[in-house]
């Protein structure tokens, strides 16, 4: 009941944050008018400064400024020019200003109104504009109370955190958070933190069980250094490529599948110009909301910018991306904060990676990266003390990066697609069925079939899922089903789920299905059964005898 109350506080509170948006205004700014001439302006906090800074921080799409003997008048906004009976009235706390806007003295808190009226009818037309102001102090205590708070994210606090929690064995306890921990620590310079959690994934075989834990594992080898395909035995970028159906990867209902899977991919030889991640990328712009964000979530959306923008020079992806950083920038709270440090982490990582200086997203006085410090508890670690330990050093994970100014695709290592490699499908790395212990377990006909398709051993390329091969899987392995609500602890990101024989069939849609491969493994599995039938009338013959 307490996490239902939760998840619905957040769900009505939500909207109330992107209705306000807030703008930090400084004390100076310059802006020209619709005949190229600049005005510049200083020593108050202005009006016209508020609307300059909207504009920059996405508040507002566009304006224009003609330049009139008594000040600027505002001739459009957001596109719209009022009619030559309209104007766009000023309003500053819900009262209409008795003064321009190059004249208007703003105070912390203050909200501005602009809204399009008739004067002859004296009536509103259209939707108005309002947004928030949060006054940029260059020092002491001026501008109307509103201080700039500065407060300093200590990255050696926070790796020592994460090395004061590492396992003897160089794990983090859960697999996923392991993962995370040792992405935080390949951002950051080489430890022997780094090391032990380097060497723990070596001889690690994680049991993965949906796509975005092959996605996010693979991110994790890439991070330090280790080769996805062979670097530890098992091959965890082919089950990425398996769920490939064409259009997009794992389930057609989610998109986080298909986001995560383009940081691993082009790290491990898939270019822009392949098909997989031409469509991937096509599919990801498709999913993308009205209000610009992806399922409306604040941390999905910061991650599909960091996705995206190594192929800004694709038709659609930069307009995406413009309408995603705003989405982020009105989901802001006003105090400065988002919903939580894991929101605050990935959108500093998607600022960085637009380019975006933090300092131009002052809120109450707080950069991102302020409001991302100010959740850092004296251990240096992420999250309230009172917070279970794997949530902690999972925040701390995400934070570690932001704080380096470090994106994930600067992370990643690069490593080739092997040619002549053996793709048949390992035993360790497919999901089993459970037992009460939490051990992975495989029945004698899953360990049957696994074994004869890992004798299939050709490249990725010419590998194709073949029809029979799917159903005779499909029939003994059930299909992973996907929770059907999160709980505490649970990793955000793994939601995605995919059946055993997309794993298990490594597809390639630039080969035949009548490839000389399918034809050998069909012939061998079907000359098998021959001989399991020979072999079962042998024995009947024998006991009648």
């Amino acid at each position: 009941m307490l996490v239902l109350s939760a998840v619905l506080a957040l769900f009505f509170a939500a909207p109330t944050f992107a209705q306000m948006p807030t703008v930090s205004v400084p004390e100076s700014c310059s802006v020209a008018d619709t005949d190229s001439g600049v005005h510049d302006y200083s020593g108050q906090f202005l009006g016209i400064c508020a609307l300059a800074v909207a504009y920059d921080q996405g508040v507002i799409s566009d304006y224009t400024l003609q330049d009139f003997s008594f000040g600027l008048f505002l001739a459009s906004l957001n596109g719209v020019s009022p009619s030559a009976t309209e104007f766009w009235n000023i309003a500053q706390n819900g009262t209409d200003a008795s003064v321009g806007l190059s004249d208007l003295v703003l105070t912390q808190g203050d909200t501005l109104t602009f809204q399009r009226k008739d004067f002859i009818s004296n009536t509103d037309v259209g939707e108005s504009v309002t947004f928030a102001v949060s006054l940029q102090s260059s020092g002491g205590s001026g501008g109307g109370g509103g201080g700039q708070i500065e407060v300093p994210f200590n990255v050696s606090a926070a790796l020592s955190f994460l090395s004061e929690k590492q396992k003897t064995d160089g794990s983090f306890g859960v697999d996923f958070v392991t993962d995370w921990a040792a992405i935080a620590l390949a951002s950051a310079d080489p430890s022997p933190a780094q090391e032990h959690v380097r060497a723990y994934l070596l001889s690690r075989v994680a049991p993965l069980s949906s796509i975005t834990d092959y996605e996010r594992h693979a991110m994790a080898l890439l991070a330090l250094g280790i080769d996805p395909y062979t670097g530890t035995g098992t091959d965890y970028i082919t089950p990425i490529v398996a769920a490939y159906d064409g259009t997009q990867i794992g389930d057609p209902s989610l998109v986080n599948d298909d986001i995560f899977a383009l940081f691993p991919l082009p790290k491990a030889g898939y270019d822009a110009d392949s098909d997989i991640i031409q469509h991937t990328i096509a599919f990801i712009l498709a999913k993308q909301r009205a209000d610009g964000s992806w399922e409306e979530s604040v941390d999905l959306t910061a991650a599909a910018i960091q996705a995206l923008a190594p192929f800004d020079s694709m038709q659609g992806v930069p307009d995406v991306l413009s309408k995603a950083k705003k989405y982020m920038h009105d989901a802001r709270r006003p105090d400065g904060n988002w919903g939580n440090s894991f929101q605050a982490s990935w959108v500093v990582q998607a600022l960085h990676t637009l380019n975006v200086p933090l300092s131009s997203w002052i809120q109450d006085g707080k950069s991102p990266m302020s409001a991302l410090a100010s959740m850092q508890e004296n251990d240096g670690g992420i999250e309230p003390v009172t917070s279970s330990e794997a949530t902690r050093i999972w925040a701390t994970s995400y934070a570690v990066p932001a704080a380096l100014a470090r994106q994930w695709n600067d992370i990643l290592h690069s490593f080739s697609k092997p040619t002549g490699a053996a793709l048949g499908v390992s035993t360790t790395t497919e999901a089993a069925t459970s037992t009460d212990s939490g051990q992975a377990t495989t029945t004698p006909v899953e360990s049957s079939v696994r074994g004869a398709m890992s004798t299939a051993t050709t490249t990725i390329e010419s590998v194709v899922a073949a029809p029979f091969v799917t159903a005779v899987v499909e029939a003994v392995i059930p299909e992973t089903q996907k929770p059907s609500k999160e709980e505490p602890g649970q990793e955000k990101d793994v939601i995605s789920t995919t059946s055993l024989a997309q794993v298990a069939a490594v597809a390639s849609a630039d080969v035949p299905w009548f490839d000389i491969s399918w034809l050998w493994l069909m012939s061998s599995i079907l000359g098998l059964t021959a001989l399991m039938v020979f072999l079962q009338y042998l024995w009947e013959k024998r006991r009648g005898n």
